[in-house]
């Protein structure tokens, strides 16, 4: 486990090792999109002009789905989390970039206005880094729901928040039909990569553990049962939940420890199995009979070991529909693979019924 991977030079800017996969995956799979567009010669503009609109989607459906399962946390036990002290100008520069990205990503319309954004975003930037000093502000209570790098965003709140944007920008751009699932079958090849490297990340921010792998000897020491169990340290999410729902003998030899017990690492079996959906995503999307498959086979592959890794996680904030036994990423799944199955069998016997059609007699 490794939260932090360096602090920016001359601003001491933590940069967090779980945000840096979720942007290194979120690249590598629209490169992947980009590339199949190319292959294609179709949509390459539009490929490219969706990456916005699939950032900005999938973290806010992987957010909002994380907290409506944990809303109560969120809501009652703790809304509020604490941020800083923090220098005033790290805060006035933060506020700059965030104005200038929003300028630079075209959010606040072409033309003029996005260069109003860029232009304050910058001003904004020099003025924290020269004016502003070294005064500290703060701490300062933000809305728990807003502190993201600690942690807490769902990957299927994330793929279902992305399909939206798709529906959305599509519509926008009035493409529509096959042409719509065509794109789509370009969108979705680089997703699985995505969540390999997302899932990297949670072992770098110690969330979405595995079940327990070991056995408690007489003297209190951990033996693990299976290789590359995992270990987080006190500070990690892990530690935390677990250190007080564990029994009262596994507590005590965590808190002697100085870490968890070895768990089962469901974080990196689940990277090496989104690795290999990639690969069956390349291998369908040269071979598909209709326009559609390759989104519907994600549809039907990722719930099917979605649901398998369920049975071997260890984190109950996931949360469950029915305590122990269906947690809410397996009903997820549950629907999902029906609705792909349906849409498999519907699209099919259309582009059959249109190949009669037109087959000459």
């Amino acid at each position: 486990m490794h939260p932090v991977l360096f602090k920016i030079p001359g601003v001491d800017w933590p940069l967090h090792t779980y945000g840096v996969l979720i942007v290194m995956g979120f690249i590598a799979a629209m490169f992947v999109a980009w590339s199949e567009a190319k292959r294609q010669q179709a949509y390459v503009d539009d490929v490219l002009d969706f990456a916005f609109w699939a950032l900005l989607g999938g973290m806010a459906g992987a957010r909002v789905v994380f907290i409506a399962v944990n809303w109560k946390q969120y809501f009652v036990t703790a809304p509020w989390d604490a941020l800083g002290p923090l220098p005033a100008s790290v805060l006035g520069m933060g506020v700059g970039l965030v104005i200038l990205l929003i300028g630079v990503l075209g959010l606040g319309s072409e033309g003029n206005r996005a260069k109003a954004f860029v232009g304050v975003g910058a001003v904004l930037m020099i003025l924290g880094k020269f004016v502003l000093g070294d005064t500290q502000i703060g701490p300062i209570n933000v809305p728990a729901v807003l502190v993201v790098w600690k942690g807490g965003l769902v990957f299927y709140g994330a793929a279902l928040g992305g399909f939206i944007a798709f529906l959305i920008f599509a519509r926008r751009r009035n493409i529509r039909g096959p042409d719509m699932l065509k794109l789509a079958d370009m969108c979705i090849v680089g997703l699985p990569l995505a969540a390999a490297f997302g899932r990297l990340g949670c072992v770098a921010a110690g969330c979405c553990w595995g079940d327990g792998a070991f056995t408690l000897d007489d003297a209190g020491h951990f033996h693990s049962t299976i290789p590359f169990a995992l270990e987080f340290p006190k500070g990690a999410l892990a530690y935390q939940s677990l250190v007080g729902t564990v029994d009262s003998d596994v507590a005590a030899a965590m808190k002697a420890a100085g870490h968890t017990a070895p768990l089962v690492p469901i974080q990196l079996i689940d990277s090496v199995g989104e690795i290999g959906i990639f690969f069956a995503l390349m291998f369908v999307r040269s071979r598909k009979w209709f326009h559609g498959q390759v989104l519907l086979t994600y549809g039907l592959l990722y719930p099917i070991w979605r649901t398998t890794l369920e049975m071997f996680r260890g984190d109950g904030e996931r949360g469950y529909l029915i305590p122990g036994l269906l947690s809410t990423s397996q009903f997820i799944s549950l629907c999902v693979a029906l609705a792909s199955l349906i849409a498999i069998f519907l699209i099919r016997r259309r582009t059959l019924a249109r190949t009669q059609v037109v087959a000459p007699t």
